[in-house]
């Protein structure tokens, strides 16, 4: 096996930990293992998977960007415990978490479009391209005010659903984007929940650098893996979810990376807290378990659930965003000078 490089410094990084198996495919026994580069707090899946290999990953029933928004929604909750509903609440009462604030991104490009525009000139639609744009739901955000949407996204079925909301998705990567999109400029580039799943980081980010006004902004939210939650369960965690997250960032990692191409970090704001209560959570945790159990019996113990997260949940309530939060989200502007 060849040496585990950071991508970021290009340290050398070290084995953190590993898992049994895909727990989506806990028959197919493989082992994944994760290293770690402690100067910059990022890790990944090492060795790196093949493409096909990848593709395969996310060939499975119910995957969330194969579904609809209604299909979400129709899901059969089943009915929650007196106790459930307890921890639920006083973690909704403790979660302030930011969600994007769309109304803001766009008054800020805006006005930055009408500076960048000659005086004769006038002035062209705010235009957004979403990497790894999965069933749209993002786009359709940014369509209602106004914007030029474009995506990317390279699952089939996936895309199949986006093109229901828009023409304009195309198959391709963050690392291959496709010549269709890197034919034209745009305001903004967003990748929710993408960058964790990208063979070449370094590449992906050289390539929203290519495709971005001067002014324009990156938009980056990814599972935080500061989160104490992960640093908890790793593997276990249900949005570790390997192999198909192949990259592990931090606050401090993300930024670090982003600054290395010139962005200048603008905002970092954290959100999901609450969901980490939800019995639909836990059974997710539940089954993760289950699968890693059964191909390491001796090594994998069932926990008491119900009492990890009530332990959790008090570790939480009052620790700091990095620590509290699943997801971390960074702006970005893009820096030419």
């Amino acid at each position: 096996m060849t040496q585990s490089i950071c991508p970021i410094c290009e340290g050398e990084m070290n084995f953190h930990f590993s898992v049994p198996c895909d727990y989506r495919k806990p028959s197919e026994k493989k082992e994944y293992k994760v290293f770690w580069c402690s100067a910059c707090d990022y890790g990944h899946i090492w060795d790196r998977p093949l493409w096909n290999e990848i593709k395969e990953s996310y060939q499975i029933d119910n995957y969330y960007t194969h579904q609809t928004q209604n299909e979400q929604k129709n899901k059969k909750l089943r009915q929650n415990s007196l106790e459930e509903k307890l921890r639920i609440y006083i973690a909704w009462r403790f979660d302030f978490g930011e969600h994007l604030k769309l109304k803001e991104i766009s008054s800020y490009l805006r006005q930055k479009k009408v500076e960048n525009t000659p005086k004769e000139g006038s002035v062209e639609k705010l235009s957004i391209c979403e990497i790894g744009c999965g069933s749209g739901k993002n786009l359709k955000k940014f369509a209602s005010l106004d914007f030029d949407i474009f995506g990317v996204e390279p699952d089939e079925e996936a895309r199949k659903v986006a093109l229901s909301i828009t023409d304009s998705i195309f198959s391709g990567t963050a690392e291959e984007l496709p010549t269709i999109i890197t034919q034209r400029k745009y305001d903004c580039v967003l990748m929710s929940h993408s960058l964790e799943h990208t063979l070449d980081i370094n590449k992906t980010i050289r390539n929203i650098k290519s495709v971005l006004c001067d002014y324009g902004l990156l938009i980056i939210e990814i599972p935080n893996s500061k989160c104490l939650g992960f640093q908890k369960l790793k593997g276990e965690w249900p949005w570790s979810d390997i192999p198909r997250h192949l990259n592990f960032f931090t606050p401090q990692s993300l930024k670090l990376l982003l600054e290395r191409y010139n962005f200048y970090v603008e905002s970092t704001n954290y959100v999901g807290f609450c969901r980490h209560f939800f019995p639909t959570w836990l059974d997710i945790e539940k089954e993760i378990h289950s699968a890693f159990a059964s191909n390491n019996i001796d090594e994998w113990k069932t926990p008491n659930y119900k009492l990890r997260s009530w332990i959790l949940l008090l570790q939480t309530l009052l620790s700091s965003n990095e620590t509290k939060y699943d997801s971390v989200r960074m702006i970005a502007i893009n820096n030419q000078s």
